[in-house]
């Protein structure tokens, strides 16, 4: 077996996968779009403030970055 076939067939079987995927999902009506992009929203504002606070508390401790 060569390296060349394996990952050909490797490939070959993820692209199905894809294909698979993508007849399944469906576009999101406009609500649920609305809360999907709120709830992303939120959870980069939390993690952004987090990591300011993180930050802050550094240059404070350390004297300076």
């Amino acid at each position: 077996m060569s390296i060349v076939g394996t990952a050909r067939r490797k490939l070959a079987s993820t692209l199905q996968e894809w294909k698979l995927v993508l007849l399944r999902v469906r576009k999101p009506d406009r609500d649920e779009f609305v809360q999907t992009l709120k709830v992303v929203s939120l959870g980069i504002a939390i993690v952004s403030s987090l990591a300011y606070v993180i930050h802050l508390a550094a240059v404070m401790l350390l004297g300076g970055v």
